[in-house]
């Protein structure tokens, strides 16, 4: 008996947890994306994708962001190094273009692309520091 209590103690403190979490954060753990790829991933949808696209549009979201912080883009102080911030540019616009589902007009892949460049640019001022690195 003292297990069963226990555990419905420990269901009912992650129950408790559930209630605390922001709509975005339960956006987040629905759709298995950090706060951070859940972003990537609004930015890159469009409405009424086939499950096929969101998966891959998924996919995209948790790498992307990931490999944009890797060493061959990690530059501290990019906003004050233009080159920097134009390779990651242009990472960015190859990555989506050669990545996102074929139904995407090269329009959309443009658009797409520096909706994702304006956000990184915005969000990390610095690689180490971004609003996501407390989350």
């Amino acid at each position: 008996m003292k297990k069963t209590g226990q555990a419905l103690k420990k269901f009912e403190q992650l129950m408790e947890s559930v209630k605390n979490l922001s709509e975005e954060e339960t956006r987040a753990v629905r759709e298995g994306l950090s706060e951070e790829q859940l972003a990537v991933f609004d930015l890159l949808k469009k409405p009424e994708l086939s499950a096929r696209e969101r998966k891959k549009i998924k996919e995209i979201a948790v790498v992307l962001p990931d490999t944009l912080k890797a060493e061959p883009l990690r530059v501290d102080k990019r906003r004050e190094k233009r080159a920097s911030a134009a390779e990651a540019e242009s990472y960015i616009y190859d990555y989506l273009f050669a990545s996102l589902p074929v139904e995407y007009s090269d329009a959309e892949s443009g658009e797409k692309a520096e909706f994702v460049f304006s956000h990184i640019y915005q969000q990390y001022p610095e690689i180490y520091d971004s609003v996501y690195a407390a989350i």
